[in-house]
């Protein structure tokens, strides 16, 4: 992962995100995509745009949950 959010800097925590993800069947690439956005938007007052930013990215990958 590339995020540099509070969490994601503790030494381990990239082997935990990957591990929580395989659990719960999320593409770890997708959650690395959805905190990037965060981070681009975070700090706006207003995050216009930020919506479409995270429909776009979820429309991207493909449905696991079937």
């Amino acid at each position: 992962m590339t995020c540099d959010i509070g969490l994601f800097l503790v030494p381990g925590a990239d082997a935990l995100v990957r591990e929580v993800c395989a659990a719960e069947g999320i593409d770890p690439a997708l959650l690395d995509q959805l905190l990037k956005i965060e981070q681009d938007f975070a700090g706006m007052l207003r995050r216009r745009g930020i919506l479409d930013a995270i429909e776009e990215a979820l429309s991207e990958k493909p449905d696991l949950s079937q």
